[in-house]
């Protein structure tokens, strides 16, 4: 079974907010389209918004998702969301978001998110991130502030390294604790 919408009629057709696919739809695809909740094991998205996607696999061009979930691989082209959770692997083209996770390897090229974690190796291309956690990462002419991964090669600025931030959070734990002792004992 699959639940598509129509080729609009132009380019200037604004859409009116499509229904929630049914349950247990094996594909999804929708253009220009604002989706409230979609679940499906294939969605493919180009030009829409959406609210909350959960999918076996998802690709999605050129649109906004608030969280979307897969079990599968999720590709993300010229678009942006605040949640992106994938089973397997990433690949994030022109696109970005607030959290980015992938149970497998993450792909970034021109893009980014605030935090990034893959269970697998991560590939930064003229990307940045926040915070970046994942077992590899490859960097290339990019920005992290904070890496915490086993092995780190490429050519980026990374504001703190895995021995950098340990030794940051001994110090300021350090400082905090003689403030509080200090503070207590003018009681």
């Amino acid at each position: 079974m699959t639940y598509s919408d129509p080729q609009p009629q132009s380019d200037q057709e604004v859409s009116e907010e499509a229904p929630a696919a049914p349950a247990g739809v094996s594909e999804v695809t929708a253009q220009q389209r604002i989706i409230a909740q979609a679940e499906a094991e294939q969605l493919v998205v180009e030009t829409s918004v959406l609210g909350y996607v959960q999918a076996g696999e998802a690709i999605v061009g050129q649109s906004l998702v608030g969280v979307a979930v897969t079990g599968g691989p999720l590709r993300l082209e010229r678009g942006g969301g605040v949640a992106l959770i994938a089973g397997e692997g990433m690949e994030v083209r022109q696109g970005g978001g607030q959290f980015l996770v992938a149970g497998g390897d993450m792909t970034v090229m021109q893009g980014g998110g605030q935090v990034l974690i893959a269970g697998g190796d991560v590939t930064l291309q003229q990307s940045g991130s926040g915070i970046l956690i994942a077992s590899r990462a490859e960097l290339k002419d990019g920005f992290v502030a904070l890496v915490l991964a086993g092995n780190v090669s490429g050519t980026i600025r990374v504001l703190l390294s895995t021995p950098q931030a340990a030794a940051l959070g001994a110090a300021a734990g350090g400082i905090f604790g003689l403030i509080w002792w200090w503070v207590r004992g003018r009681r």
